[in-house]
């Protein structure tokens, strides 16, 4: 993909070092995609920040609580027991009851989401609270659904999550909009495609949440340069660069080849190839991913691109004067910065499955000391692991004139 951007230069990122994140929802939440995603993004943007991420969602939750416990037990046992310093709430799919729009439903999911907001207060006083309205009920793409127009009783829903943060002082992220607009934007061109964003028109598959974690990052104010090179390629001379260092910038043998090292301050995030096809109607590429290499006064013709002796692609003179955004191929970065994220996953699901067995209302678990001790050193390797594994290479870049 190749573009004509503006950089932005100054970008103020709110999360800071001893941060750590909790992420509270419900069966949206539990599916541990958004969160996973805001995580990497977080860990491969900025390697060297020293923020954790917890994730406590529970499918069919709600303001009150769900089967998991009431709001008064979900609060105590699962945000104050982990001291977080943020927590991001994401609420009101089932709130709604999936009936149509009631005043009287309204009114309970209002007063509902302010007890909650009294009770995560009083168990985490300092932490600060980003309050999320929720993602959309696919009234959209082209499925029958059994609720139609329940997106509208969301959206109202949302207005009182609006109003909460602006009355608290709390941070506001909308996850409704950029989705549904994804939707109703593929649905125009790509019926099928449009179908496949929320395929049960509650739960986003991969292409949705993705959309829901470059909102929560944008919010946070994430840079969305990964890093950005722009260099003359007749006088081998770097004209501007951003969150990267370059050096070695020369001609091969018969200037048919250009070659340079680039030491990067970040990694792109790993792009699923399910999730291109979606992105193209979102801004998630140039406003969160953006890796940018412009290549201006290069010869007419067609140029491959090596990176570490690895081929990435091929574009045309006219395409580098633009610019190439290199997150939407594969490369040796995005193949380390999907180690990244499998570390993550992993360390998710082992804290995910000992705290659903411990906190079964059916069935719970009391571990032992050691199997407790054990399970923290395994979760603590993982992290490590994936903050060594975020630490970005110098890497041998190459231009060949084909």
């Amino acid at each position: 993909m190749f573009m004509s951007v503006a950089i932005p230069l100054a970008f103020a990122f709110s999360l800071q070092d001893g941060d750590k994140v909790l992420f509270y929802g419900d069966s949206i939440t539990e599916q541990r995609l958004y969160t996973t995603y805001a995580e990497t993004l977080v860990r491969t943007r900025y390697p060297n920040l020293k923020v954790s991420f917890v994730t406590r969602g529970v499918g069919g939750d709600t303001a009150k609580g769900g089967w998991m416990g009431t709001i008064e037990q979900r609060v105590k046992r699962d945000v104050e027991s982990q001291k977080p310093t943020r927590v991001t709430i994401m609420l009101g799919m089932n709130d709604a009851g999936y009936v149509p729009y009631t005043p009287e439903g309204d009114r309970a999911f209002k007063d509902s989401y302010q007890s909650m907001l009294d009770l995560m207060k009083i168990a985490v006083p300092k932490a600060k609270l980003t309050l999320i309205r929720t993602s959309p009920y696919d009234n959209f793409s082209t499925r029958a659904v059994e609720v139609p127009g329940y997106n509208d009783t969301l959206i109202k829903f949302g207005k009182h999550v609006l109003d909460f943060s602006k009355r608290g002082g709390h941070e506001y992220v909308d996850f409704n909009e950029p989705v549904a607009k994804v939707i109703r934007s593929a649905n125009r061109s790509n019926a099928l495609l449009a179908a496949t964003i929320i395929p049960d028109a509650i739960h986003p598959a991969a292409s949705g949440h993705i959309l829901m974690a470059g909102a929560l990052v944008k919010a946070w104010g994430m840079t969305p340069t990964v890093s950005s090179l722009w260099f003359d390629g007749l006088e081998r001379k770097v004209i501007q660069s951003q969150r990267t260092k370059v050096a070695g910038l020369s001609a091969g043998s018969g200037s048919t080849s250009i070659s340079w090292t680039q030491s990067d301050l970040s990694l792109p995030f790993p792009t699923d190839p399910s999730m291109v096809p979606t992105l193209i109607y979102s801004d998630f590429l140039e406003a969160v991913n953006l890796q940018l290499l412009r290549v201006t006064r290069l010869e007419p013709g067609e140029y491959r691109l090596t990176i570490d002796g690895e081929e990435v692609g091929s574009w045309k003179a006219a395409e580098f004067a633009q610019g190439v955004n290199l997150s939407t191929v594969e490369t040796p970065m995005s193949k380390q910065a999907e180690t990244v994220q499998n570390l993550i996953i992993k360390r998710n699901e082992l804290d995910i499955a000992h705290w659903s067995r411990v906190n079964n209302p059916e069935a719970p678990v009391t571990p032992g000391e050691a199997e407790v001790k054990a399970l923290s050193v395994a979760i603590e390797d993982l992290h490590a692991q994936s903050i060594k594994a975020a630490q970005p290479k110098a890497r041998v870049f190459r231009l060949i004139k084909l």
